[in-house]
């Protein structure tokens, strides 16, 4: 994603899905040609998640520079895919039987509520062979655990953000509705 050409198609992309989010490629892209050109973008083994989060993250440092103090609010959310049947890579995101992924993200607000950008974000499959395995995950250690992902986050804050700048982390803990 080095390329001008390659960033340029990358916008175009992210444009034309964020238009009709609910569509699929095809109904995003509009025409044949458009949607064979993003599917071989996303193909590239140079386009990946990293490149993509670390563009989009190196500009939002450069926005929180701006501000003294900064908002970091952490989240995580689940991805049902269990109407795509034929994605893989997906594992158990609740106890109904559907399968997704999981998305951890921090985004930095400033203290007058304006959106600066993604800081950082993290996302993966559960394992579906340890579903239903609570009592083996109680021995984990941390690092083996998923709310591990909000200190691995707490530390990507702490290296991309500049000292000069306070920092507030907010979280937003699972709640379970009866």
């Amino acid at each position: 994603m080095e390329t001008n050409g390659a960033t340029s198609r990358f916008i175009q992309i992210t444009s034309d899905i964020a238009a009709q989010p609910e569509g699929s490629v095809p109904q995003a892209c509009g025409c044949e040609a458009a949607t064979k050109a993003t599917y071989r973008f996303l193909d590239n083994e140079n386009v990946t998640p990293e490149a993509i989060r670390a563009s989009h993250r190196d500009k939002t440092v450069e926005r929180v520079k701006e501000y003294k103090t900064v908002l970091a609010v952490q989240d995580t959310t689940s991805l049902n895919y269990a109407s795509h049947k034929a994605t893989s890579g997906l594992g158990p995101i609740d106890g109904n039987g559907s399968n997704g992924l999981h998305v951890h993200s921090v985004l930095a607000v400033s203290s007058d509520g304006i959106p600066l950008g993604l800081v950082h974000q993290q996302d993966w499959a559960r394992d579906p062979k340890e579903k239903g395995k609570k009592e083996k995950r109680k021995k984990l250690s941390i690092e083996e655990k998923e709310s591990y992902r909000w200190l691995q986050s707490l530390e990507a804050i702490k290296q991309a953000m500049s000292e000069d700048t306070h920092i507030i982390t907010i979280d937003f803990p699972r709640r379970r509705y009866l």
